[in-house]
């Protein structure tokens, strides 16, 4: 994957991602630090294409509603062509 491929987003690690990691890593038990990582990052982006099974998992999430979650679309790799796209 090239840097300057417009299909993925890069950004730096920040304090705000520092923050949500805290949040979800405190908040949601099992989630491993990488997966929580990868979700507090995500949240900037806006959505989250894995097949992971933990990550997977937080869409059930009560705090998925509330900011700055409810922008975080977290979608299965797998069934990304089958699923309708959200409004």
């Amino acid at each position: 994957m090239l840097r300057e491929d417009t299909k993925f987003f890069f950004h730096r690690y920040t304090q705000a991602d520092d923050a949500r990691l805290n949040h979800i890593y405190t908040e949601t038990p099992g989630i491993g630090f990488f997966d929580a990582v990868i979700a507090a990052q995500a949240a900037e982006a806006g959505t989250l294409l894995t097949e992971d099974h933990d990550i997977l998992g937080l869409r059930d999430s009560p705090w998925l509603d509330m900011a700055p979650w409810d922008s975080l679309n977290i979608i299965n790799w797998s069934q990304a062509y089958t699923e309708t796209p959200p409004p």
